[in-house]
This record gives structure tokens, C-alpha cells and sequence, in this order.
């Protein structure tokens, strides 16, 4: 599986963590219940059906990685920008799920199979 970043980042240098997030609570953990509806500042909270898939730098295009053991359901890829100015959780960039994956037509959500 890859995700891609396109020209969302303007340095070369920033640590981006991703994730796999459940699509069910994926609310709860970009905006905190208190928060108004701002974004959550990183890293995601520790919830069941979050799950780290891997770490890059900015400057790459983007994160290949295997999907971990989830439950079988919709997922959404949420990044972290540890080192950058505003480090939110960010989610759902479009045209960061492959084509042939099982999507939402607004290819947003990655649909996980059970085996």
C-alpha cells in the first residue's frame, strides 16, 4: 500500500508519522470533544482502531507500507508533521489510496477485507 503526500509540505526536512485510523472514530481523533471543532495537535490519541504504519521525511513523495492486523472496515490515513510549525493531525489527502483499492468514490476511505 502507498500514500502520497504531493505538494502539501514546503520543507524537505519534516518528520511525517502515519497512520491508519478507523473511519468510525476517525472524529474523535483529529478533533478533540472539548476542542470546538479545531484539529488535534499530534501525536493521535492511543484509541483502540488507531494504528502507526510507518515514518518518512517530508521531502519524499510519499510512504509505502503493509497494512498491520485491523479489524475489517473503512480506514482513513491520517498524518503527523512532528517537526512542523503547526503539527496537526491531518486525514484523508486525496489520491493517497492506490486506485485499485476498495474506496469511497471520493477515494477517501480504505475499505480492509477480511482474509
Amino acid at each position: 500500500m502507498s500514500l502520497t503526500f504531493g505538494e502539501y509540505f514546503t520543507s524537505t526536512r519534516n518528520v511525517v508519522h502515519v497512520y491508519l485510523v478507523y473511519a468510525p472514530i476517525l472524529g474523535n481523533v483529529i478533533r478533540p470533544a472539548s476542542g470546538g471543532g479545531l484539529p488535534r495537535l499530534g501525536p493521535p490519541p492511543a484509541l483502540v482502531g488507531v494504528h502507526k504504519v510507518g515514518r518518512t521525511l517530508s521531502g519524499k513523495p510519499g510512504i509505502g507500507f503493509r497494512v498491520p492486523s485491523v479489524r475489517a472496515g473503512r480506514y482513513a490515513a491520517v498524518i503527523w508533521c512532528s517537526t512542523c510549525q503547526h503539527p496537526h493531525l491531518l486525514a484523508s489527502f486525496q489520491g493517497g489510496i492506490p486506485d485499485d483499492a476498495y474506496v469511497r468514490p471520493t477515494r477517501t476511505l480504505l475499505r480492509v477485507r477480511p482474509q
